[in-house]
């Protein structure tokens, strides 16, 4: 849609990496306040030990699934830029 309005491909890249970005934020940031509470619950009630946080793995944890997120992105979306937007608004009429 973005070519039939102008956009160039830098211009779609620049979009698809907010966008890629935004979508790895949210879900670090959703799995890791899942990830904590659940990780006390585990430590207290399970193995009866006392929790310990550490904020060095959730970090790199965070920043992983940011990365993937983005990477995947990309890599799924690769060769939108290849076709004209005149082929691809035909092929899905």
């Amino acid at each position: 849609m973005l070519r039939t309005l102008g956009a160039s491909r830098s211009q779609i890249f620049q979009i698809l990496l907010v966008e890629y970005l935004s979508l790895g934020l949210l879900a670090a940031l959703a799995g890791g306040l899942l990830a904590v509470p659940a990780a006390w619950a585990l430590a207290h009630f399970i193995f009866h030990l006392p929790f310990v946080f550490k904020l060095a793995p959730l970090l790199v944890t965070l920043l992983a699934v940011l990365l993937e997120t983005t990477f995947t992105g990309f890599l799924m979306g690769r060769g939108i830029t290849n076709y004209p937007p005149l082929a691809v608004l035909r092929s899905e009429a």
